[in-house]
């Protein structure tokens, strides 16, 4: 086997196991030891390939976080072993992955992701259609994954149980924890494949674009509904028949969310919950727009340096939504100051990846808006897959 081949697999082997363990519920109860093993094997990687395995500017995040991580500690209280091995799981890890593998990162992802929504499709309708092979994969689950924790489904590693969506067909989830964390992966994969390739619809961008009605999410269908009207506003044409064309699509867009009760009523109904928990003062571990209101709430508590990277430095260690989601989540417990540079170094990153394929420059400010924007309903914001970004414009 030559080194081409091998580098080749190897590439695939480290997005595979990033994927997995920031994504898979089978991974639940022992990420840590999981994240031990990757790490050290990245290490090992980088050393042996030549790789730089440290730089000036990553050295320096790594140093700023440690800083508010225990300026939080002091002022709020707490700390733990988290204090040590947390900003070097979030941001010194995908620095590894990336001096490894350089840009050709998001060409793997893209692969990976395809492929994924490929076999996992199949499983999904075998599951949907044949009563036989669905008794057969839930007993499988229930051998692979016989604990359940909060909404984190069942799971057989290379694929999750679809949840309940109250419709004739459940939510497919791929292989993650949830259908909105696998559609916002499908958005991420549309968005790459988009720069890669110079068009937005073709062949993978199609089979993703189907796959993500599959998962139910209110979140990917409006990402994807962006990323479409983006795309049509970008087609050479008449700009009145583009205009046109525009309109078109918005009105029928229009009509298919307000006609479609699960897209409309789910946000209604999680609104009004949301709504009534914040105003009685309750303590939610779940709700969209509960979670944005709570991390604005414990941004404004400590705007400067944050509050809540350890979460027991926050006044509600158990409450997952204390810290919000996605930028919110990043500004509430990194701080303004920190969470404007990650912000910025984030759009500079995805601007060079596209520079790099002469993407234009208006689609790729709209479609960093789109994404942190969908973000805000998952905990994905730190995922190997989206910090990449950031290390990108980092280095």
């Amino acid at each position: 086997m030559n080194r081409e081949r091998r580098n080749n697999i190897r590439n695939y082997i480290i997005v595979i196991a990033t994927i997995l363990f920031n994504c898979s519920p089978f991974f639940l109860f022992f990420n840590r030891p999981i994240w031990l093993i990757i790490f050290s094997l990245l290490t090992i990687t980088t050393i042996i390939s030549g790789k730089p395995f440290m730089n000036r500017k990553i050295f320096l995040v790594l140093v700023a976080a440690w800083v508010l991580i225990n300026v939080q500690s002091i002022v709020f209280g707490g700390i733990t072993p988290a204090a040590i091995y947390l900003p070097i799981l979030v941001f010194y890890t995908p620095f590894l992955v990336f001096s490894i593998m350089g840009i050709s990162y998001f060409r793997y992802l893209l692969n990976i992701i395809y492929f994924i929504a490929i076999y996992t499709s199949i499983i999904y309708l075998l599951q949907v259609f044949i009563p036989g092979f669905n008794s057969f994969i839930s007993k499988a689950f229930e051998a692979a994954f016989q604990y359940s924790w909060a909404d984190w489904p069942r799971s057989i590693l290379i694929y999750s149980a679809p949840r309940e969506s109250g419709y004739i067909f459940p939510r497919n989830s791929g292989i993650f924890h949830e259908p909105g964390a696998y559609a916002v992966y499908l958005i991420l994969a549309i968005i790459i494949n988009t720069i890669l390739s110079h068009k937005a619809i073709n062949r993978k961008n199609t089979l993703f674009s189907i796959v993500l009605l599959s998962t139910f999410s209110t979140a990917g269908y409006i990402m994807l509904g962006c990323i479409l009207a983006f795309s049509i506003w970008g087609l050479k044409m008449n700009i009145i028949f583009k205009t046109a064309f525009m309109l078109l699509f918005l009105s029928f867009s229009l009509v298919i969310f307000t006609k479609f009760e699960f897209l409309n009523k789910k946000i209604e109904v999680q609104y009004e919950a949301d709504l009534e928990a914040i105003q009685k003062g309750e303590i939610k571990s779940t709700g969209r727009f509960y979670s944005i209101v709570q991390g604005a709430k414990t941004f404004l508590s400590s705007p400067i340096f944050g509050k809540g990277i350890l979460s027991i430095t926050v006044d509600e260690e158990s409450q997952e939504g204390i810290n919000g989601q996605g930028f919110v989540n990043l500004f509430s417990r990194y701080g303004i100051f920190f969470g404007i540079f990650y912000m910025w170094v984030s759009y500079k990153g995805l601007r060079i990846f596209s520079g790099l394929y002469d993407a234009k420059k208006f689609y790729v400010i709209l479609v960093f808006i789109v994404l942190n924007i969908g973000l805000l309903s998952q905990s994905s914001f730190f995922h190997i897959s989206f910090v990449m970004f950031f290390i990108v414009g980092l280095l």
